[in-house]
């Protein structure tokens, strides 16, 4: 899959396609960028280094890929993070843990994230009151 760098793009949504670690460095030059959908993609760990380049993205949906507990510590290196969408992955309560640090996060999406249990989410939820975990 091909993709063209524009600057003014502020919403790209790429479910369901092809998109691997090797596209991503692409998006990291649309400075504008402020949702991105990867759903159903082959994204993995090793290509989140440059999705965390990203400091303007307000909106990553990350769900039904192959993203551990390892891959989000370059995930919370985006701090305009408002919503994540991490439905279906591998991660587990440690890294729910690590998603504490995201400041401005408000929906955090866990359906299906069959490592991250009933304690963990309700700690999540006492420590950030103000942000909305959609869970099970």
């Amino acid at each position: 899959m091909a993709l063209s760098p524009t600057k003014s793009l502020k919403t790209l949504m790429l479910d369901g396609t092809n998109v691997s670690d090797a596209c991503l460095p692409y998006l990291g030059k649309m400075p504008n960028l402020r949702s991105l959908s990867l759903g159903r993609t082959r994204v993995t760990d090793s290509g989140l280094p440059e999705l965390a380049k990203m400091e303007h993205l307000t909106f990553l949906r990350l769900a039904q890929t192959k993203i551990t507990d390892d891959g989000l510590k370059h995930v919370v290196l985006m701090k305009a993070l408002e919503a994540l969408d991490l439905n279906s992955t591998s991660i587990t309560d440690d890294g729910l843990k690590t998603l504490l640090s995201l400041p401005k996060l408000r929906t955090l999406h866990l359906n299906g994230a069959k490592g991250v249990t009933r304690e963990a989410v309700e700690a999540f939820r006492k420590a950030k009151p103000y942000t909305i975990v959609i869970w099970r």
